[in-house]
Parts: C-alpha cells; structure tokens; sequence
C-alpha cells in the first residue's frame, strides 16, 4: 500500500470524482487536497472542459501549482512553475478548433449529417442545452482543439436475416 511519504502524483477527473456530479461541490475532497498539497504530491485534472473552464476549477480547488490535462486530452497547462518550459503554458495534441470544426462541417454538409456543434451555437444555446449559466456556458465554448457535437438520429429500424436495415 503506498504511504503519503511515497513519490507520487494523483491523475483525476472533475465531474462526478473531485466534483459532485450535480452540485459540483467540492467541498467533500477538501481535507483530501489540503493533504496531498502538504505532502507535495501533484493533483493532475483530467477532464473533457476547456482550458478556461478547468483554470477556474483549478484556482477555486487550490491546484495552481499543478498541470492539467483539458479537452479530452488535447491540451496540457503547464502551471506557473513551468515558465521554462518550451511549450508554456500550453501544449495542444490535437489540429486546432478551426481546422476540426472545418472538417466537421464538411463532412456534415457531404455525408448529409444531421449535428450541431458547439461552434455553431449561441452562449444561450448552451446554456439551454446543458443547464449551464451563461458565463459557464461561454467558457464551454471557448475550444482550442476538441469540439462536442450533438447528432440528431432519425432511424426505423427493421430486422431480415439479423441484418437491421433502415438507417439514414
């Protein structure tokens, strides 16, 4: 079983691990981070939210000193510690938002897709859609490299020889 004294570093997500997932509280890892912060062992969030939402979470759980993973895996913030570093404060693993949002669109309009995506909707839209406030919802959309999508199915689904037919 590993000891506090151990060198290690803690990977997490937000929603529903370091976060409540309805309330976002917390509260509850606090003695938890207050702990791990005293024995200089790295809280690295991982998570599926942009870099400006996640530097938010980040400040109000304490983790300044600590890198993060953003946009599902797209982006890693370097903390202030990492000045030095040749990609700080960022470094993306991914095309950038335009790019991925041109070849969405393209294969939206040639494939005949029926989807949306964040980078066509409104601040209010989101909010709409995910319950968001308006400024959560602006810093939702404030994307470098990975862009949720939702895809409108419309599908009668009929089975001959176990083959389902139907789809469009």
């Amino acid at each position: 079983m590993p000891e506090l004294s151990d060198d290690m570093l803690i990977f997490s997500d937000l929603d529903g691990s370091l976060l409540d997932h309805d309330t976002y509280d917390w509260q509850p890892a606090e003695p938890w981070l207050r702990c791990l912060k005293q024995h200089n062992i790295p809280v690295i969030i991982t998570t599926s939210k942009t870099v400006s939402e996640t530097t938010l979470i980040r400040h109000e759980l304490g983790l300044e000193h600590c890198p993060f993973i953003a946009e599902n895996g797209t982006s890693v913030e370097l903390p202030k510690s990492g000045r030095r570093h040749t990609d700080y404060p960022s470094k993306l693993f991914s095309a950038d938002y335009v790019e991925i949002c041109t070849l969405l669109e393209h294969l939206r309009v040639k494939n005949h897709f029926n989807f949306s995506g964040f980078s066509t909707l409104t601040d209010s839209d989101v909010a709409t859609l995910t319950g968001l406030s308006l400024p959560q919802a602006a810093r939702a959309r404030q994307r470098q490299a990975c862009c949720g999508t939702m895809m409108e199915m419309h599908y009668n689904i009929s089975f001959s020889s176990g083959i389902a037919t139907g789809w469009r």
